[in-house]
């Protein structure tokens, strides 16, 4: 089961990921 919470974190967690620099 998907919480709406979840897709929010992982959208917000892929907008910082994308801020943080890769390696």
């Amino acid at each position: 089961t998907k919480h709406p919470l979840t897709d929010i974190g992982i959208e917000k967690f892929l907008k910082d990921w994308e801020k943080v620099p890769k390696k």
